[in-house]
């Protein structure tokens, strides 16, 4: 029986299987044969090793958005992210139609300073136009050294004409936790910027610093972070979930793939109300964060759908099996929240749809007509790609006269200006606050600074901006005295969604104790 069983498969499946194969191998030899022919009989010469990379990445779009091929020196640069620091100018990007374009902006890098945001276009590198480049191309333009200015022209959503953007290269910071300060007597705040090998115990170091001063409630700022490690992700929602309660899970076709992360013991357990502040720009394992501390109740979110990444790419270093071979960064699992929510968003219309309706203006899919998970404390959360906030609150949106001020980084580098003697260097020990930090004398001073290097400006326009503009060059000021702490510290009052998330921090008491009073419940 068992050999009529097999005989039967086989008669059934070899013939698939043998057709298969048969047309796997045809399509190899019909791939090699173009490159041959391109080599040999092409109008114009051509480089073999292009070709291939662009069959290469042909191949993966049609996988996944996150599926990618790093050649070697791209390889080279890729734990750059985790490894501390490097030079450059300080932005995440990808090709989208041609055109590098902004994802994300490092913190306290140059780009910051000059004031590029996530979304723009850069449609040229010191006068060369960058329709086509590979990512090779632009780091080759955009990394120098130290020092040394790089200028950009870029396409922002809203303008109609480009913008040109000078930025002075430096070291780009990769610290996860930038700053992390207490916002009153009792409201502690930590901005998380990315997720690396060093996140936990920057976290685990912020929270002692913060209960040390007296923290009896939390602020974790995930706005702009595109993600990073896994095993970061764990070890941040780990301090707050009971020993356990599952964090997060991956599931694939390919079993090695297939994984639960669940709460530890640890000793430093945070017991407080915790309100997640997340954008459009929280993705990957910021969702992961969140999306646990949602669905075990632990945690209110606030602010405005994330982005919705939730592939997992597995590393296969291909040196082994050919010279000159790379790193394979291949989709192997999605990332479920505890719930059973599925992060990652649909991505059938194609990459470039997908990341600019990601990080664009816009509206985004009311997930509320996706499917529905139920928390442990009865609350409904729902799936459709992505973090859907408890409390949708509206995005900060630059006024015009300071986005311009900072796309021409005059903020920066009135500060800097080793020429300019009206900035007074701040006391050691005071108060960040943006009418000490700036009188009229200095507000007075930058508005001339500003009509010599933009005639655009005149000190009417400033003027009738003055209430917005004197904060942003207190932060200035901050900054070079301080580093990026004291530039928050002085822009945390004027952010109005870090304001709607203090308000809501009621809510997450309350939320915390529903959760203990159900573990009790259970205990008994």
């Amino acid at each position: 029986m068992i050999l009529g069983a097999m005989a039967v498969f086989l008669a059934i499946c070899a013939p698939k299987v043998m057709a298969a194969a048969r047309g796997f191998y045809a399509r190899l030899t019909i791939l090699s044969t173009i490159v041959r022919l391109a080599r040999d009989v092409y109008v114009d010469e051509v480089d073999t090793d292009r070709l291939m990379d662009g069959a290469i990445d042909g191949l993966l779009d049609r996988l996944d958005p996150h599926s990618d091929y790093l050649p070697p020196e791209e390889a080279a640069r890729f734990g750059e992210r985790i490894r501390g620091s490097f030079g450059g100018v300080g932005i995440y990007y990808t090709i989208i139609e041609g055109l590098p374009t902004v994802t994300s902006v490092i913190e306290g890098g140059p780009a910051e300073h000059a004031g590029l945001l996530s979304g723009d276009r850069i449609l040229s590198v010191d006068g060369l136009t960058t329709v086509n480049w590979r990512e090779a191309e632009v780091q080759e333009h955009l990394k120098g050294p130290v020092g040394t200015r790089v200028r950009l022209e870029i396409r922002r959503n809203g303008r109609e004409t480009p913008l040109p953007v000078e930025i002075v290269r430096g070291v780009i910071p990769l610290k996860s936790v930038p700053y992390a300060f207490m916002l009153d007597d009792t409201t502690g705040y930590i901005r998380i910027a990315n997720f690396a090998q060093t996140t936990g115990q920057e976290v685990e170091e912020a929270i002692g610093r913060l209960n040390d001063a007296g923290m009896r409630c939390l602020v974790l700022d995930l706005r702009d972070n595109g993600g990073g490690e896994l095993n970061a992700a764990v070890a941040v929602a780990d301090f707050f979930l009971d020993a356990g309660s599952v964090i997060v899970s991956q599931r694939g076709r390919w079993e090695q793939a297939n994984q639960t992360y669940f709460a530890t013991s640890g000793s430093r357990k945070v017991d407080t109300p915790v309100v997640v502040l997340i954008n459009r720009g929280s993705a990957s394992a910021s969702e992961i964060v969140a999306g646990a501390l949602q669905d075990t109740d632990r945690g209110i979110i606030v602010g405005q759908q994330s982005f919705g990444k939730g592939l997992v790419q597995r590393q296969f270093d291909l040196s082994q099996q050919a010279q000159g071979g790379g790193v394979l960064l291949l989709t192997v699992a999605r990332y479920y929240t505890p719930t059973g929510r599925l992060i990652q968003r649909d991505y059938g219309a194609g990459t470039a749809q997908y990341i600019l309706s990601g990080i664009g203006e816009g509206v985004r899919v009311d997930t509320s007509q996706g499917p529905r998970f139920v928390t442990p404390l009865g609350r409904v959360v729902y799936g459709k790609g992505g973090i859907s906030p408890d409390y949708a609150i509206p995005r900060n949106e630059p006024d015009p006269v300071l986005a311009k001020l900072y796309s021409s980084a005059l903020f920066f580098r009135f500060v800097n200006d080793a020429a300019n003697t009206v900035v007074v260097t701040p006391q050691r020990g005071e108060e960040f606050r943006a009418s000490q930090l700036v009188d009229d004398r200095v507000l007075g001073e930058f508005f001339d600074f500003c009509e010599r290097m933009d005639s655009s400006f005149t000190k009417l326009k400033l003027e009738a901006e003055e209430n917005s503009i004197r904060p942003h060059l207190a932060a200035a000021i901050a900054e070079k005295t301080w580093g990026q702490q004291g530039r928050y510290r002085v822009l945390a009052p004027f952010d109005s969604e870090l304001s709607a998330a203090r308000a809501h921090l009621v809510d997450a008491r309350s939320l915390l104790n529903r959760s203990r009073s159900g573990r009790a419940h259970i205990g008994r």
